[in-house]
């Protein structure tokens, strides 16, 4: 019984130091697991920090080659930036910032070369505009574009001496052209409203001189073609706008008036009547184009139901300068004078920022740049929408179809305009198209700023394909920098 016990007792010890060994060896194997899964996430914590340098490297370059297309070419839309939120493994994530660096490069040199255009479309631009102020200061153009802090009307340039040396031959002969283009016309009958409007093209491309005009017997028949085209233009449909360019024409034409001459300054203050009648007509229509105006204004038939509140919501195509004028009194006219106005300009000083003036191209109380924000500019290639509300003083500009949003620009007059009711549109010296001129009575009851760029606007859906690895998931943020891309060389091609 002893031995039994003793054998029982031997086998209870072996059994024993068997489950002990067994022990110890599942620790060891424990602490080896324990260890490889540190190496593990060691190993996954560096591959993310690969990943995440990697990835504010693309976006670095990103941003570099967004701010670089901003400065390359002003004319060109700038897309923005297009976040985009992925679940990528580590090794995906590398392979597409690999991609996006090597295309960066590419990209950076094609940039530069952009820009080697640019600088010297700007040279032939300030060689241009050169040659355009001392055609000014000769009296040999009506229009100047000044600078980047005022516009410039010159109603009268300078009258050259009108003896025969300083004549131009060109000048003599279209004084004959002027001659014939008003006998055509008396042979005319009204209802070849067509004819009259070539004939009167003719007439307007050929006064480009004081001495085309000389003849008093010469200019009083053109006064009575001109007051003929008005009364065929209240009468006719469908001739609108041409009857308008041909009636701006004229008007805006300063050696055909001569100012110092009271009769004349009658028959032209007359014409701008007959335009603002002839324009209030065409401003309500859903579509309608309008001629380069030089910021004289055509007052629209409709007015704010309550003086000093409401809100203008319009779609425009063009490549600058709307002017739109909130005004008490439209007994007068406005360009180049002194009157409390608030003057708006969208897309001014060649699409290049917009702005608020107190008075006919004045200095500007408020503006932002294009650079500033994209939303600044108008669309040559298409149509834009805008809003622009008054809050009895208080001026905001936005984008898009909702008055409140999208908000580049505002303002409040700490001593505002009474009774403001009137509209008025104008353009520089580039025609304008116009969708849908509307009129609301309701204001935004506070801005609501915010940066919307042409990328954002459009709604984009993009299908990102989630990689995962055995080990573990990375989520990273990366820039569409292909996206941005593709968009940059459609803008240049256009």
């Amino acid at each position: 019984e002893l031995r039994l016990s003793r054998d029982k007792e031997r086998r209870a010890l072996i059994q024993f130091q068997r489950e002990l060994f067994t022990m110890d060896a599942q620790k060891e194997r424990i602490a080896t697991a324990q260890q490889i899964e540190r190496q593990k996430g060691s190993l996954d914590r560096a591959e993310k920090e690969v990943e995440a340098t990697r990835a504010r490297s693309a976006q670095y370059e990103t941003e570099n080659l967004v701010r670089l297309a901003a400065q390359i070419s002003p004319t060109l839309p700038v897309y923005g930036e297009t976040v985009v939120m992925a679940t990528l493994g580590a090794h995906a994530a590398t392979s597409v910032i690999t991609g996006q660096l090597a295309a960066s490069q590419q990209k950076k040199g094609a940039l530069l070369e952009l820009d080697a255009q640019r600088r010297a479309l700007e040279r032939d631009s300030e060689i241009a505009q050169l040659t355009f102020q001392q055609k000014l200061m000769k009296g040999e153009a009506q229009f100047a574009f000044s600078g980047n802090d005022s516009y410039v009307y010159v109603d009268k340039p300078g009258i050259p001496d009108l003896g025969d040396v300083s004549i131009p031959e060109q000048a003599r002969q279209n004084k004959q052209l002027l001659e014939g283009y008003l006998q055509n016309v008396a042979q005319i009958g009204d209802e070849s409203i067509d004819n009259l409007i070539s004939e009167a093209s003719n007439m307007l491309y050929a006064i480009d001189h004081y001495f085309v005009v000389s003849d008093a017997r010469v200019k009083r028949s053109l006064f009575n073609f001109i007051e003929r085209l008005n009364r065929i233009a209240e009468k006719s449909v469908g001739y609108e706008m041409s009857f308008f360019d041909i009636l701006f024409g004229f008007y805006n034409n300063s050696f055909l008036v001569n100012e110092d001459n009271a009769d004349e300054a009658v028959i032209k203050a007359r014409w701008f009547v007959w335009i603002n009648a002839l324009g209030r007509r065409i401003l309500q229509m859903p579509h309608f184009e309008l001629a380069p105006c030089f910021g004289e204004y055509i007052w629209h038939a409709s007015q704010f139901a309550r003086p000093g509140y409401g809100t203008i919501m319009f779609d425009v195509q063009g490549g600058n300068d709307v002017f739109i004028c909130f005004t008490n009194d439209i007994r007068h006219k406005i360009r180049n004078s002194d009157k409390d106005i608030y003057e708006i300009v969208i897309g001014g000083w060649n699409n290049e920022k917009s702005a608020i003036r107190l008075t006919s191209l004045g200095k500007s109380v408020a503006e932002v740049s294009f650079y500033e924000n994209n939303m600044a500019a108008l669309n040559p290639y298409g149509y834009e929408s805008f809003w622009i509300s008054l809050n009895n003083g208080e001026i905001m500009v936005g984008r898009g179809k909702v008055p409140g949003q999208n908000v580049f620009l505002s303002w409040k007059d700490p001593y505002p305009i009474q009774n403001i009711r009137y509209i008025g549109l104008s353009s520089w010296n580039a025609p304008l198209v116009f969708n849908n001129f509307t009129f609301y009575d309701q204001v935004p009851i506070q801005p609501v700023p915010q940066h919307i760029d042409r990328a954002s606007r459009e709604v984009v859906k993009m299908n990102v394909g989630v990689a995962r690895s055995e080990r573990s998931s990375a989520v990273a943020v990366i820039r569409d920098e292909v996206a941005i891309e593709n968009e940059l060389e459609e803008a240049a091609l256009i």
